[in-house]
């Protein structure tokens, strides 16, 4: 069998078989899959981390081929090996966690290429300030120096980061071995490895609660190194000629979705793995970027679709409400491709309707907006140029966009939940200059006052808008 990937997707031909067929398959795989290829650890990505051992060093190749786990001791020659790092507070090029024994030492791997990595290095900052006496904080990561300092000059989040890291990793990886980063390890100050975790579980109540002694019983972060996506989710599914299939969360396994054509079958495949339902269904609907104000839930618990980081750590929620989608189809050459990919997204509706006892729907209404509008003839945000900023997704007590156009204004107030979806009729085309002081998209009032200055303004008005609408069999139709 050949293999063709393409982001998290692949195109398999079991023989050379009708090239029309492969060049449809091909087709239908980006129409379909391309707005599909969402920033996340993809296989094969710098954020995929899996290390064969080096046999070569003797105490290493001792070690379990799974690496060190809860409940392990640190090897005492782990703890004297030398680590390069950057940054450290008195210059040194290398360090050892022998300098940090006694403490909570809390590894935490990542990398230039990890968003989410990138937004928890902060959150370590200010943490290790807090316990500066009782734990260490070690960022670690398999880039050199030159790729690190390059992005700390180009980041102004770490202009003031104070931690060192550890830098071209090759040992740390092989004894902690994972594939999904951010991935973190801590190590108690007896020296016993207490937890395996994502960044979601760095907080100072957890921190608190190993210091103090108390053994916790957190879900252990366990990555599987390798998944194949090829495989189907159906046994014996060779024996069927077409399927579909809804299956649970499988843990340690990273999200992938994509397309399968089978020129010697004849089949197509559609693939979604490890996808919460609101996903699976703007997948169906190929609309994976509608905007959080476009969907209506009428349902008895929004916990089961809307993730929340303040209710339940990401990981715990995965495992309750994310599943894997699979649909293998007859390819039918006597349509044309539009109507073969039509076909496939009915199935996929149908089938999750039916699978998850949902009915998921995308519907026209007319309903209340945020109409955004100008006030003026004036034009007071014309942009200067420069370089392009947007920080309208940030903490920020002011929020900027520069050099950059107002979709971006209206898409931020689109995904704030809570919103009336957001429509721009000011008919301007061109680049604005924007700095909003407000505190968050949801005060609708302070947001108005903030853009008085600029000619615009947001009028609530009736428009007719395409929702996504979600309803549970025992709630009352909306």
């Amino acid at each position: 069998m050949k293999s063709l990937k393409t982001g998290t997707g692949k195109l398999c031909l079991r023989t050379p078989g009708n090239i029309l067929l492969f060049i449809a398959g091909l087709t239908i795989f980006f129409l379909a899959n391309v707005l599909d290829c969402k920033a996340q650890n993809k296989p094969g990505s710098n954020n995929s981390v899996s290390e064969k051992r080096d046999v070569n060093n003797e105490w290493l190749a001792q070690i379990s081929p799974e690496g060190l786990q809860v409940g392990d001791k640190i090897p005492d020659q782990l703890w004297h090996l030398p680590l390069q790092v950057i940054n450290h507070p008195e210059g040194k090029k290398t360090t050892t966690l022998d300098d940090y024994k006694g403490k909570l030492i809390i590894l935490d791997f990542w990398a230039t290429t990890c968003s989410s990595c990138i937004k928890a290095l902060p959150k370590l900052d200010l943490l290790q300030q807090k316990f500066r006496e009782d734990v260490m904080f070690i960022p670690v990561t398999y880039e050199d120096q030159g790729r690190i300092d390059l992005f700390k000059q180009r980041n102004a989040i770490l202009k003031n980061f104070q931690l060192p890291f550890v830098i071209e990793d090759t040992v740390l990886k092989q004894l902690f071995i994972h594939r999904m980063i951010p991935h973190v390890i801590w190590i108690g100050r007896d020296g016993v490895i207490k937890a395996v975790t994502d960044d979601q579980y760095i907080n100072a109540e957890n921190i608190a609660q190993l210091l103090s002694g108390e053994e916790v019983h957190w879900p252990v972060k366990k990555d599987v190194l390798s998944y194949d996506y090829g495989n189907s989710l159906l046994s014996h599914a060779e024996k069927a000629g077409g399927y579909a299939i809804v299956t649970g969360y499988k843990s340690g396994v990273q999200p992938a979705s994509g397309f399968e054509v089978d020129s010697n079958a004849r089949t197509v495949r559609r693939y979604m793995v490890n996808y919460p339902i609101l996903k699976l269904y703007l997948a169906a609907w190929g609309n994976y970027f509608l905007p959080k104000t476009h969907i209506r839930l009428k349902v008895a618990d929004k916990s089961r679709y809307l993730y929340n980081e303040e209710e339940a750590y990401r990981t715990v929620w995965n495992q309750k409400n994310s599943f894997c989608y699979e649909l293998v189809l007859p390819w039918d050459e006597t349509v044309g491709l539009k109507e073969q990919t039509r076909r496939i997204k009915n199935h996929m509706r149908n089938d999750l309707n039916r699978f998850l006892n949902l009915n998921g729907r995308m519907e026209k209404r007319r309903v209340p907006c945020l109409v955004l509008v100008r006030t003026t003839d004036e034009d007071n945000m014309k942009t200067g140029g420069g370089k392009f900023k947007n920080t309208l997704n940030t903490d920020d007590p002011v929020k900027k966009l520069h050099n950059e156009k107002l979709s971006f204004l209206i898409w931020q107030l689109n995904q704030t939940v809570g919103n009336l979806p957001a429509l721009d009729e000011t008919g301007y085309a061109g680049k604005v200059d924007l700095e909003l002081k407000i505190s968050s998209f949801r005060d609708i009032a302070a947001l108005r006052r903030a853009l008085q200055p600029y000619g615009l303004d947001l009028k609530k008005a009736e428009r007719e808008v395409e929702l996504f609408i979600l309803t549970e069999p025992d709630i009352s139709s909306l």
